[in-house]
């Protein structure tokens, strides 16, 4: 089958595997993302921008982790604010900590419609890292958490990076409405290294249901 077809303005769909999934280049996005979409992806049409991750819209505060990675002596610290998507410089991107064997980031934007998540990975002493495949989960409180089961491979989990600097997103069909929104990183290349943005809009007056424990 022909690859995706890459417009300057605008989505261009390409259905796959018998009309299930649709895979689209978006360069509205500086690298290009690749998107998977889960049908219907009707249901979420306009309310699919960037939450405001990559431009400071969510506050350092606002993105927390289980744990950082330090190096050099703990004089270099791979924060959770730092996955912000294509940031720069040296230290650009969060990392979990090496012992962390159960990692998450988390991010908070009052009620938040979400649709879709793009990762991104980053080089770490020059070394290629990124997250290969993870899992979401949300919450309405930040302590109880339900996991999302419809995913782009089984159990809940979906499609990550393949290298450390292409930016990679999957949509969440139903969208998840939520104030927070937690990803798991399941296999890592080298260590868990991410950057990364939330698709969506918010939903400040909605009200949500209480969830269940992850």
């Amino acid at each position: 089958m022909q690859g995706p077809t890459v417009f300057t303005d605008r989505l261009y769909l390409q259905t796959d595997c018998g009309g299930h999934v649709t895979k689209t280049y978006c360069k509205n996005f500086n690298p290009p993302v690749l998107v998977v979409f889960i049908f219907p992806f009707f249901s979420f049409i306009g309310c699919s921008g960037p939450l405001g991750i990559e431009g400071g819209i969510v506050s350092n505060q606002q993105i927390t982790a289980s744990s950082t990675h330090r190096a050099l002596f703990g004089l270099q610290k791979w924060y959770p604010y730092y996955a912000r998507l294509n940031k720069k410089g040296l230290v650009n991107a969060w990392t979990a900590a090496e012992n962390d064997r159960w990692p998450w980031i988390q991010v908070t934007d009052g009620v938040m419609r979400v649709t879709g998540v793009i990762t991104q990975g980053a080089k770490r002493i020059g070394s290629p890292e990124y997250i290969k495949s993870y899992k979401i989960a949300y919450s309405n409180d930040g302590k109880t958490h339900s996991s999302m089961l419809i995913s782009t491979l089984q159990n809940g989990v979906f499609h990550g990076n393949v290298d450390n600097n292409t930016p990679y997103a999957n949509s969440f069909t139903p969208p998840i409405k939520s104030q927070y929104i937690r990803l798991y990183p399941q296999v890592c290349r080298r260590h868990c290294t991410l950057r990364m943005e939330l698709l969506g809009c918010e939903l400040s007056d909605l009200y949500i249901a209480p969830s269940h424990s992850y």
